[in-house]
């Protein structure tokens, strides 16, 4: 996420639905960081919840899937961000959840990282399609 105020609230909705989150970010410090890198590597917390900055550090080469639950500033942040996951070689995933105004910002990261994105439209939380991005050049 981008900004750290809006953490904390989703570390709590995922907790209220059971699963082990936990926030991520500068304002913690160096032991609070170290601490919860730790339990989340070491499989006490299943979801790590961080911002902007907080998401290019950490190295989890176990972590094979990342959520964008707000756009990235630009290609670089969300390079960054996007590295968190297959690392060494394994498979990973990247979502990146926006609504429809934002989508010429994902149009946008597509071009100018070459990469194709596929796109999926919920309704309900429901997945109505799932279709690759147009105009898009092969890295």
């Amino acid at each position: 996420m981008n900004h750290t105020r809006q953490l904390k609230d989703v570390v709590f909705k995922l907790e209220a639905r059971g699963m082990n989150a936990a926030e991520l970010h500068g304002d913690l410090g160096k032991l609070g960081r170290s601490t919860i890198l730790k339990k989340f590597k070491g499989g006490q917390e299943r979801v790590l919840i961080t911002n902007e900055l907080a998401a290019r550090g950490p190295d989890v080469p176990e972590c094979d899937l990342v959520v964008n639950l707000d756009l990235p500033t630009d290609s670089i942040h969300y390079a960054h961000q996007a590295g968190r996951t297959g690392r060494l070689g394994r498979k990973g995933t990247v979502v990146t959840i926006c609504e429809e105004p934002g989508m010429f910002v994902v149009k946008k990261l597509q071009k100018q990282l070459e990469s194709i994105f596929l796109h999926a439209s919920l309704q309900r939380a429901s997945l109505l399609s799932l279709k690759k991005g147009r105009n898009m050049r092969r890295p």
